[in-house]
């Protein structure tokens, strides 16, 4: 009885700290099977399985494993279709290559963050190691990082949030050896959005952060939707 109460009252008061637990021992699981976990994410008590069709993620042997970790209740598997990568415009040679290489890791993928916060989820900090090595590798290329919102909730409120989010991700990064002076962080709310927001897959397109390279004058917004 005592342990249904202190179950009932974490998920009450604590669903962040839940949702980390379950994503960390749902990725440990993957990984026992040798499974990229890059499209795993965890909602409440669900966990999400997303990826490329016949992809590893996506697969039954995936789908067993999370469902059998404790404290998941339900697991959807959402197969997606090739991601085409945005148009780049071609600049010197560096500055193109960072593009091309910030643009095909990040196609697919959502840094994430908890609801209403400016706090990294697991997932998130894993997607942004992978950044800061193609950032490292990118020589002293300055990049901006945007983040943004989708337009449900109050306009003030969610140009702060979109703020934060990227200075959040702007911190990491430099935690992560990047050159505080290569980046730069801005907001923009729900002012530029890439989809409509009448839909619950709109709104989740427009949550996101973007990284633009800004050697000489760059004309593409590397997005991670």
């Amino acid at each position: 009885m005592a342990l249904a109460a202190l179950c009932w009252y974490c998920v009450r008061h604590e669903p962040h700290k839940i949702e980390e637990d379950l994503l960390a021992r749902s990725a440990a699981a993957l990984q026992a099977g040798n499974i990229p976990i890059e499209g795993l994410s965890v909602q409440q008590q669900t966990a999400f399985l997303t990826g490329q069709r016949g992809s590893l993620i996506v697969s039954e042997d995936a789908r067993q494993r999370v469902e059998g970790v404790w404290g998941v209740t339900e697991v959807i598997v959402q197969p997606t279709q090739e991601v085409a990568l945005p148009p780049l415009v071609i600049l010197s040679p560096r500055a193109s290559q960072l593009e091309v290489d910030l643009s095909t890791f990040v196609a697919g993928k959502t840094i994430r963050f908890a609801p209403a916060s400016d706090i990294l989820l697991p997932d998130g900090r894993m997607i942004l190691d992978n950044i800061a090595t193609i950032l490292a590798n990118g020589g002293k290329i300055p990049v901006e990082i945007s983040g943004h919102t989708d337009a449900d909730g109050d306009p003030k409120l969610n140009l702060d949030l979109s703020r934060r989010r990227a200075t959040a991700v702007k911190r990491y990064l430099v935690s992560k050896g990047i050159s505080a002076a290569r980046l730069s962080d801005t907001g923009f709310g729900s002012a530029k959005p890439i989809a409509a927001n009448d839909t619950p897959e709109g709104k989740a397109r427009n949550r996101r952060i973007e990284f633009h390279p800004l050697a000489e004058k760059s004309g593409a917004a590397i997005s991670n939707q």
